[in-house]
């Protein structure tokens, strides 16, 4: 029996494998559904195809959902033909996805490194600056980068001790050590306060009453 499928578009956020095949089984039997996602994300495409038992019916689903507004989004539903159908496009439908390169990176870079691989990094690291020096000098250009820590010579055992960093443990303080010390800031704070000046503008109407007097018999002269 020749099955029909419809592709659906557009559809909004989280409209995905299981609701697609609850939605459109109103219509008849739904016998798979693969949901278009991007490999390394996991993120959705927004592009899924309903496979129906039905060719009838799937184009039934398609014309009554095209157009469709569903959360703020026109989705479109199109009937497929069969020889217009993706090759492999049903291949592996219904297995999850495993978990994406992006955690797995994300995994293996957070792991703590040993002495070994560390020691080999700066290796690396030395090697590429030799190489970038060396090309500089082909071009005229004399310089010379030195990287501080940085040393292939020592042993496994000495970039183990170098490594450890020592723990500097600091004293909690009590809710009234912290108060204290507050208001001896915001009292120190306060005291290298400055008083703003005042602008010449109002220095002149708040001159006293005698020397305005002396002013005006001067002018009278």
């Amino acid at each position: 029996m020749v099955r029909g499928v419809i592709v659906v578009k557009n559809f909004p956020h989280g409209f995905y494998e299981q609701e697609i095949f609850d939605y459109f089984s109103q219509f008849g039997k739904v016998t798979r559904v693969r949901h278009l996602r991007n490999r390394k994300t996991h993120h959705s495409k927004k592009v899924a195809f309903v496979e129906f038992d039905c060719v009838d019916v799937a184009k039934i689903a398609a014309e009554s959902m095209d157009n469709y507004l569903m959360f703020d989004h026109l989705m479109k539903c199109q009937f497929v033909p069969e020889n217009k159908v993706p090759p492999n496009v049903f291949k592996n439908w219904n297995n999850p996805m495993k978990m994406t390169s992006v955690k797995r990176h994300r995994l293996v870079f957070n792991e703590p490194k040993s002495s070994e691989s560390e020691l080999k990094s700066r290796k690396l690291k030395l090697r590429r600056i030799r190489e970038a020096t060396e090309l500089l000098k082909s071009f005229g250009i004399e310089y010379q980068c030195t990287v501080i820590g940085d040393n292939t010579s020592m042993n496994s055992s000495d970039t183990d001790t170098k490594m450890k960093k020592k723990e500097v443990i600091t004293p909690l303080k009590s809710k009234k050590n912290r108060r204290v010390d507050v208001f001896e800031l915001k009292q120190s704070y306060s005291e290298k306060k400055c008083t703003p000046k005042t602008p010449r503008m109002f220095l002149k109407r708040s001159l006293p009453k005698f020397r305005l007097l002396q002013v005006a018999s001067r002018r009278s002269l």
